[in-house]
């Protein structure tokens, strides 16, 4: 009746997922990790990953991706997932060089030094479904920084800010589609396109 809690007492992340790897995590809260150097302050997928109602809250990294980073080998499916609060140089909530679809998840309140406080995406990205809202970045793209293959359908990119830089909802390098996409509320503050 209930999520369990899987919270840092130590300076480390707290999941990782080797190549040759298969997790599924359901019904569970991702919370408190704490990593220095490599990326995936709260989960580091570099084989096959699955969440299904997951929350991934207030994790940091002094690299890539504060509540997951998804390797290049990374297979990751993400079903009913929030992800908020969380903290990295690029990618608050999650950076992606792998392969990763995200349906009904929400990225909140995600905060980067660099580069995208929502995701930043160097693979292939599917969202469906999402909300991307509340998030910060130091530079480019405070909800989504793209230089790969990004589609969002359904999804509503609102109240991000690019404090030093472009794109304050989205930045995009690579290809990006977008089907019935809200973008409402962006700022870059001291660059351009805020949308």
């Amino acid at each position: 009746t209930g999520n369990s809690i899987i919270d840092s007492t130590v300076s480390d992340r707290i999941v990782e997922i080797s190549t040759s790897g298969k997790a599924t995590l359901s019904n569970v809260w991702i919370q408190g990790g704490n990593e220095n150097g490599w990326g995936g302050g709260g989960i580091y997928n570099q084989g096959q990953l699955t969440l299904t109602h997951v929350l991934v809250i207030a994790n940091f990294t002094s690299a890539g991706g504060g509540g997951l980073l998804n390797a290049s080998t990374g297979v990751a499916h993400l079903a009913d997932v929030s992800f908020g609060n969380n903290t990295s140089q690029n990618g608050g909530c999650i950076e992606n060089y792998g392969w990763l679809s995200l349906e009904r998840v929400s990225l909140t309140f995600g905060n980067a030094a660099n580069e995208s406080g929502g995701m930043d995406n160097g693979g292939t990205a599917i969202f469906k479904d999402a909300n991307i809202s509340y998030n910060t970045s130091g530079m480019d793209g405070g909800g989504i920084y793209n230089n790969d293959h990004i589609t969002l359908t359904n999804v509503t990119i609102n109240d991000n800010t690019s404090s030093n830089g472009d794109g304050g909802g989205l930045w995009n390098e690579g290809n990006v589609t977008l089907v019935n996409v809200t973008l409402s509320g962006n700022g870059a503050e001291n660059g351009l396109g805020g949308g």
